[in-house]
């Protein structure tokens, strides 16, 4: 989400996001599936984002650095490798 934004990204969009993620997955990161949990693993994930050099606060919000996109998760080309 961070690596595809155009610029930085509210931290409330963040939390929306790992919200919906819960809802969804709700066996997945049980410790963050109680009353706040999301806002918690949002600013852990973030917290560490930063701690590495991948992300940044701004007044904005969340902004990825160009390092992070080293690892961002790209889909497969057609066909696969062979």
């Amino acid at each position: 989400m961070l690596v595809s934004a155009d610029g930085p990204v509210p931290e409330e969009k963040l939390i929306a996001w790992i919200t919906e993620r819960l809802e969804r997955f709700p066996a997945w990161a049980k410790t963050y599936q109680s009353e706040g949990g999301p806002a918690r693993l949002t600013q852990e994930a973030v917290g560490l984002l930063c701690a590495f050099g991948l992300a940044e606060r701004t007044t904005e919000g969340v902004r990825a650095r160009p390092a992070a996109a080293r690892y961002a998760v790209r889909p497969e080309p057609s066909g696969g490798a062979r």
